[in-house]
Parts: C-alpha cells; structure tokens; sequence
C-alpha cells in the first residue's frame, strides 16, 4: 500500500511540475520585460535547452543579449558560447571573446579559460602566450578546475 501511495504522490508531483512550468515561463517573461536581468538569463536558457518552450537558439541569444547588456556576466558567458559555436548568430570568435572578457572580468571563472584558450589560439584576439597564462591563472583563483593541477603544481 506504502509503495502505491508513494507512486500516486510521484506522479501528482510530475504532473504539476509539468502544469507549473508554463506558468514559471510566463512569469520568467514578465520580469524580463520588467528588466529583471535574471529572469532574462533564466529564460534564454529555457529556449536555448527547449525546457517548457520550443527550442530557439534566436530568441535564447536575443535574450542572453539583454541581461549580458545589463552586466549579468553568466549571461555574457552563455551568449560567448553561441558566438562561437554560431548558434542563434553568426559564428564570430571577436563578438565571442568580448563577451568572455565582461564575463572574465565578472569572475566567472569558465570565461577565464575560455580566454586563455583564445589567446592561445589567435581565437578572435591576437595569439598571446603570456595573457593566455593570465586568464588561465585567473580561472584558477576563481574556481580550481582539471588543469590547475597539471600547469600550477
């Protein structure tokens, strides 16, 4: 009896988790349009995933536009990674770049390595040896990931 009681709250639970995210995504719109830069973020993920709404590489970038405009760097972040994969915009390794670089300076550590992967390349910057060990190291003050290890021992 426990285990079908537990199953009949399991899916009350998913139906209404379903039932409320359209209601999540008008209100995400609603503050978006308020000027809330979070509900921005919050939304263009939701059409980049296709999570309660069609997916829409151009609306998701269109939105991640507007909060990384307003200074929401993980915005920025998200939009840099559409520049460079040209998803929703024209694929740009400079309009990428300089969405990371808001974001770096933000202290979101994943546009740090993002950058120091550029500066190695010549990726939308000019190849720069020196300040792609600099936004490596930066990335690994913000947050230690897999290669602070191996470069920093």
């Amino acid at each position: 009896m426990r285990i079908f009681l537990y199953i009949v709250f399991l899916i009350a639970t998913i139906n209404i988790t379903s039932a409320d995210e359209p209601k999540t995504i008008n209100a995400m719109e609603a503050q978006c349009e308020a000027g809330d830069l979070e509900g921005c973020d919050y939304l263009g993920f939701q059409y980049y995933k296709g999570k309660g709404v069609q997916q829409n590489y151009k609306k998701a970038a269109t939105l991640f536009e507007r909060a990384c405009d307003g200074d929401h760097a993980r915005a920025c972040t998200k939009l840099g990674h559409m520049y460079r994969k040209g998803e929703g915009v024209e694929k740009d390794y400079k309009k990428s770049s300089d969405k990371h670089h808001i974001a770096c300076d933000a202290n979101i550590a994943t546009s740090c390595l993002v950058l120091s992967v550029y500066y190695t390349n010549g990726w939308g910057v000019e190849k720069n040896l020196n300040k792609a060990t600099n936004f490596l190291f930066k990335s690994c003050q913000i947050k230690e990931n897999k290669y602070c290890k191996q470069v920093f021992k």
